[in-house]
């Protein structure tokens, strides 16, 4: 496979994860939804996976462990996520969805379907399927490649 800018899977995927933040941050600003493209993703990670730890979340955006409590600390002030001492190590904070982020969720959940099928606007629910397919697995083979 020969390189090219223009199609590279980096280029491409950078650019549609910050054209699909712009849409959804634009459409819950329009209904007067205060959330970040940022703190959609924990919300939805949280939602999803019951629990983190503040490293996971880290992990999940790729930020530095400043950003990362930042991001958490806005959350928790909203009330939109709790934090609480790991029951096995206390120095680990698990992160949780409080009642009011799991609202937030079923709230802003729509506006983030819209904006997946705007999107996927012409294309198949199969071409939709083998899409996702495939960035699962190079997404698999990049993480594979660097926990080695």
């Amino acid at each position: 496979m020969k390189y090219n800018f223009d199609t590279s899977f980096g280029n491409l995927t950078q650019r549609i994860s910050k054209s699909l933040g712009f849409s959804l941050a634009s459409k819950l600003t329009n209904h007067g939804i205060s959330i970040t493209q940022e703190q959609w993703c924990v919300i939805s990670m949280l939602y999803f996976q019951k629990q983190a730890t503040q490293t996971e979340i880290g992990l999940f955006l790729g930020y530095d462990n400043v950003k990362v409590l930042r991001l958490i600390a806005r959350l928790e002030k909203a009330g939109i996520i709790e934090r609480n001492a790991g029951s096995i190590d206390r120095r680990f904070k698990i992160v949780n969805l409080s009642g009011l982020g799991k609202e937030y969720y079923i709230m802003i959940e729509p506006h983030a379907k819209m904006t997946l099928e705007e999107a996927t606007k012409g294309l198949s629910s199969e071409e939709t399927d083998l899409c996702v397919k495939i960035l699962k697995k190079i997404s698999n083979n990049l993480e594979e490649t660097n926990s080695v």
